[in-house]
Protein backbone atom coordinates (compact mmCIF):
# COMPACT_ATOMS: atom_id res chain seq x y z
CA UNK A 1 0.00 0.00 0.00
CA UNK A 2 1.23 3.48 -0.79
CA UNK A 3 -0.07 6.65 0.54
CA UNK A 4 2.40 8.88 -1.61
CA UNK A 5 2.56 12.36 -1.12
CA UNK A 6 5.37 13.17 -3.03
CA UNK A 7 6.86 16.52 -2.69
CA UNK A 8 9.80 17.05 -5.35
CA UNK A 9 11.95 19.38 -4.69
CA UNK A 10 14.59 21.52 -6.42
CA UNK A 11 15.96 23.19 -3.39
CA UNK A 12 19.52 22.47 -2.47
CA UNK A 13 22.16 24.66 -0.93
CA UNK A 14 25.37 24.77 -2.21
CA UNK A 15 28.60 24.82 0.03
CA UNK A 16 32.63 24.52 -0.30
CA UNK A 17 31.75 21.07 1.68
CA UNK A 18 28.82 19.99 -0.66
CA UNK A 19 25.47 19.46 -0.99
CA UNK A 20 23.24 20.15 1.95
CA UNK A 21 19.40 20.04 1.77
CA UNK A 22 17.51 23.10 3.27
CA UNK A 23 15.05 20.82 4.99
CA UNK A 24 13.29 23.47 6.46
CA UNK A 25 10.67 26.08 4.31
CA UNK A 26 11.46 24.40 0.84
CA UNK A 27 10.38 26.67 -1.47
CA UNK A 28 10.81 24.97 -4.74
CA UNK A 29 7.73 22.46 -4.37
CA UNK A 30 6.96 20.76 -7.72
CA UNK A 31 3.69 18.29 -7.21
CA UNK A 32 2.60 16.56 -4.50
CA UNK A 33 -0.44 13.81 -4.35
CA UNK A 34 -2.23 12.28 -1.36
CA UNK A 35 -5.11 10.92 -3.57
CA UNK A 36 -7.53 12.44 -1.30
CA UNK A 37 -9.62 13.11 -4.95
CA UNK A 38 -10.27 9.80 -4.78
CA UNK A 39 -8.45 9.17 -7.93
CA UNK A 40 -4.90 8.98 -9.37
CA UNK A 41 -5.46 10.93 -12.32
CA UNK A 42 -2.82 13.78 -11.31
CA UNK A 43 -0.27 11.85 -12.60
CA UNK A 44 1.51 11.95 -15.86
CA UNK A 45 1.44 8.43 -16.15
CA UNK A 46 -0.33 5.62 -14.90
CA UNK A 47 0.55 1.24 -15.61
CA UNK A 48 -0.54 -1.51 -13.92
CA UNK A 49 -2.62 -2.66 -11.02
CA UNK A 50 -3.48 0.55 -9.05
CA UNK A 51 -6.70 1.48 -6.73
CA UNK A 52 -7.35 4.60 -5.02
CA UNK A 53 -9.04 3.32 -1.71
CA UNK A 54 -9.86 4.24 2.06
CA UNK A 55 -8.20 0.79 3.51
CA UNK A 56 -4.55 2.01 1.57
CA UNK A 57 -4.73 5.30 3.41
CA UNK A 58 -2.04 5.83 6.32
CA UNK A 59 -3.80 9.38 7.39
CA UNK A 60 -6.88 10.81 5.45
CA UNK A 61 -9.69 9.12 3.62
CA UNK A 62 -7.84 7.49 0.51
CA UNK A 63 -4.55 6.02 -0.39
CA UNK A 64 -2.89 4.44 -3.54
CA UNK A 65 -2.19 0.37 -3.50
CA UNK A 66 -0.08 -0.94 -6.46
CA UNK A 67 -0.55 -4.31 -7.21
CA UNK A 68 1.84 -6.62 -8.42
CA UNK A 69 -0.15 -9.71 -9.69
CA UNK A 70 -0.11 -11.11 -13.27
CA UNK A 71 2.95 -9.48 -13.85
CA UNK A 72 1.30 -6.08 -13.97
CA UNK A 73 3.19 -4.31 -11.66
CA UNK A 74 1.63 -1.07 -11.25
CA UNK A 75 3.65 2.68 -11.09
CA UNK A 76 2.80 6.12 -11.17
CA UNK A 77 4.49 8.17 -12.63
CA UNK A 78 5.32 12.49 -12.13
CA UNK A 79 7.25 14.38 -15.21
CA UNK A 80 8.93 17.30 -14.42
CA UNK A 81 9.44 19.81 -16.58
CA UNK A 82 11.77 21.32 -16.89
CA UNK A 83 13.67 18.90 -15.70
CA UNK A 84 15.91 19.24 -11.99
CA UNK A 85 19.52 18.33 -10.64
CA UNK A 86 18.55 18.57 -7.44
CA UNK A 87 15.24 16.82 -5.96
CA UNK A 88 13.64 15.41 -2.95
CA UNK A 89 11.18 13.02 -3.38
CA UNK A 90 9.16 11.77 0.12
CA UNK A 91 6.84 8.21 -0.07
CA UNK A 92 4.82 6.68 2.79
CA UNK A 93 4.92 3.12 2.10
CA UNK A 94 3.35 -0.22 3.83
CA UNK A 95 4.74 -3.60 2.79
CA UNK A 96 2.23 -5.34 4.87
CA UNK A 97 0.35 -7.10 2.51
CA UNK A 98 4.08 -7.17 0.14
CA UNK A 99 5.07 -11.50 -0.76
CA UNK A 100 8.63 -10.58 -1.50
CA UNK A 101 10.56 -13.73 -1.66
CA UNK A 102 14.04 -13.85 -0.47
CA UNK A 103 16.49 -12.68 -2.77
CA UNK A 104 14.43 -10.68 -4.76
CA UNK A 105 13.62 -6.87 -4.81
CA UNK A 106 12.73 -4.27 -7.08
CA UNK A 107 12.82 -0.15 -6.78
CA UNK A 108 9.71 1.37 -5.48
CA UNK A 109 11.29 5.04 -5.91
CA UNK A 110 13.13 5.81 -9.63
CA UNK A 111 14.38 9.42 -10.42
CA UNK A 112 14.72 8.81 -14.32
CA UNK A 113 17.27 10.74 -16.55
CA UNK A 114 15.76 12.33 -19.42
CA UNK A 115 18.52 11.33 -22.09
CA UNK A 116 19.31 8.08 -21.57
CA UNK A 117 16.30 7.02 -19.49
CA UNK A 118 18.81 5.25 -17.16
CA UNK A 119 17.76 5.53 -13.19
CA UNK A 120 19.95 8.96 -11.67
CA UNK A 121 18.68 7.68 -8.19
CA UNK A 122 16.48 4.98 -7.18
CA UNK A 123 15.57 3.47 -3.81
CA UNK A 124 15.24 -0.41 -3.38
CA UNK A 125 12.97 -2.98 -1.44
CA UNK A 126 14.54 -5.51 -1.13
CA UNK A 127 14.50 -9.22 0.92
CA UNK A 128 17.59 -10.97 1.45
CA UNK A 129 16.78 -13.38 4.12
CA UNK A 130 16.64 -11.51 7.40
CA UNK A 131 13.71 -9.47 6.24
CA UNK A 132 13.09 -6.46 4.01
CA UNK A 133 15.28 -3.71 3.31
CA UNK A 134 16.04 -0.69 1.56
CA UNK A 135 18.80 0.49 -0.49
CA UNK A 136 19.71 3.53 -1.93
CA UNK A 137 21.09 3.16 -6.01
CA UNK A 138 22.77 5.99 -8.07
CA UNK A 139 24.01 6.79 -11.20
CA UNK A 140 28.00 6.86 -11.85
CA UNK A 141 29.16 7.86 -15.34
CA UNK A 142 32.96 5.63 -13.67
CA UNK A 143 30.31 2.76 -13.23
CA UNK A 144 27.68 3.01 -15.92
CA UNK A 145 25.58 0.89 -16.78
CA UNK A 146 25.84 -0.46 -13.21
CA UNK A 147 24.77 2.00 -10.54
CA UNK A 148 26.75 2.80 -7.12
CA UNK A 149 24.68 1.17 -4.14
CA UNK A 150 24.82 1.48 -0.32
CA UNK A 151 24.43 -0.99 2.42
CA UNK A 152 21.04 -2.50 2.77
CA UNK A 153 18.59 -0.78 5.51
CA UNK A 154 16.37 -3.06 7.48
CA UNK A 155 12.70 -1.47 7.34
CA UNK A 156 12.09 -2.41 10.72
CA UNK A 157 8.79 -3.16 12.19
CA UNK A 158 5.49 -3.98 9.98
CA UNK A 159 3.02 -1.23 8.91
CA UNK A 160 3.46 2.52 7.85
CA UNK A 161 6.44 3.79 7.13
CA UNK A 162 7.88 7.20 5.34
CA UNK A 163 10.97 7.06 3.39
CA UNK A 164 12.72 9.75 1.52
CA UNK A 165 15.28 10.21 -1.13
CA UNK A 166 17.37 13.29 -1.86
CA UNK A 167 19.62 13.66 -5.17
CA UNK A 168 22.17 16.38 -6.49
CA UNK A 169 24.33 16.47 -9.77
CA UNK A 170 27.98 17.39 -9.31
CA UNK A 171 27.80 21.27 -10.01
CA UNK A 172 30.34 21.55 -12.85
CA UNK A 173 32.98 19.04 -11.79
CA UNK A 174 33.46 21.15 -8.42
CA UNK A 175 31.46 19.21 -5.92
CA UNK A 176 31.14 15.86 -6.45
CA UNK A 177 27.18 14.70 -7.05
CA UNK A 178 25.15 13.30 -3.54
CA UNK A 179 22.07 11.00 -3.21
CA UNK A 180 20.63 10.18 0.19
CA UNK A 181 18.22 8.10 1.76
CA UNK A 182 15.96 8.56 5.07
CA UNK A 183 13.62 6.43 7.18
CA UNK A 184 11.07 7.56 9.30
CA UNK A 185 13.22 10.75 9.56
CA UNK A 186 16.50 9.34 10.02
CA UNK A 187 19.35 9.51 7.45
CA UNK A 188 20.50 5.91 6.86
CA UNK A 189 22.32 5.68 4.12
CA UNK A 190 24.69 8.44 1.85
CA UNK A 191 26.55 8.38 -1.62
CA UNK A 192 28.96 10.88 -2.29
CA UNK A 193 31.49 11.97 -4.97
CA UNK A 194 28.91 11.24 -7.59
CA UNK A 195 30.16 11.33 -11.01
CA UNK A 196 27.00 12.46 -12.82
CA UNK A 197 27.36 16.12 -13.93
CA UNK A 198 25.22 15.55 -16.74
CA UNK A 199 22.25 13.59 -14.89
CA UNK A 200 19.25 15.19 -14.00
CA UNK A 201 15.57 14.10 -13.36
CA UNK A 202 13.36 14.17 -15.84
CA UNK A 203 10.44 12.06 -14.00
CA UNK A 204 9.72 10.21 -10.76
CA UNK A 205 8.54 7.10 -10.22
CA UNK A 206 6.63 5.19 -7.58
CA UNK A 207 5.26 2.30 -6.93
CA UNK A 208 6.90 -0.98 -8.30
CA UNK A 209 8.67 1.17 -10.02
CA UNK A 210 11.32 -0.84 -11.62
CA UNK A 211 12.72 -4.27 -11.66
CA UNK A 212 9.86 -6.04 -10.37
CA UNK A 213 9.86 -9.71 -11.14
CA UNK A 214 7.04 -11.94 -11.23
CA UNK A 215 7.76 -13.81 -8.53
CA UNK A 216 7.00 -11.21 -6.19
CA UNK A 217 3.33 -11.05 -5.27
CA UNK A 218 0.78 -8.75 -3.14
CA UNK A 219 0.94 -4.77 -3.61
CA UNK A 220 2.15 -1.78 -1.74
Amino acid sequence: MLNLRLTVVAALLVSALGLAVASAGLSDWIFGDSFESGNPLAWTQLFGTLQVLPAAASDGDFGLRAGAELGEAGWVQHDVDPATSVFRADVEVNADLLNLPTGNGFSVIVGWHEIDEVPAVAVGLGNDGGGLSLRLFAFDAGQFPSPVASQAVPLGEPGWHRIAVEFGSDTGGTIGGVARLFLDGAQVAELTDLDNSQVSISAVRLGFASGHDQEITGSI
